[in-house]
């Protein structure tokens, strides 16, 4: 299941995101619809709380591209991709 939700206080759900790639807390992934491709930066935080399909805790090391992942957190910036300050990261 794939879902995207933008609240207007700018809280984000992202479900069933394709992770690209995984750099220095920089999760890149994207989301595909048809021909649209959305593509969106996850910065990652000490307080960011990353969690396996089962629940159980992991970090950031712990995520690798070709991951689903469910992603929570705040909208920020406004460059070249949407970019999101993640508050939870949990594998599917």
């Amino acid at each position: 299941m794939r879902e995207i939700h933008i609240a207007n206080n700018g809280l984000m759900l992202l479900r069933g995101a394709t992770v690209v790639s995984n750099s220095f807390g920089v999760i890149r992934v994207s989301m595909k619809w048809g021909f649209a491709d959305f593509t969106w930066q996850i910065h990652t935080a000490p307080g960011t709380k990353f969690f396996t399909s089962k629940g159980e805790k992991e970090t950031v090391e712990d995520i690798a591209a070709g991951d689903t992942v469910t992603v929570t957190g705040m909208l920020t910036g406004n460059g070249e991709e949407p970019t999101i300050v993640a508050e939870f990261v949990s594998e599917k």
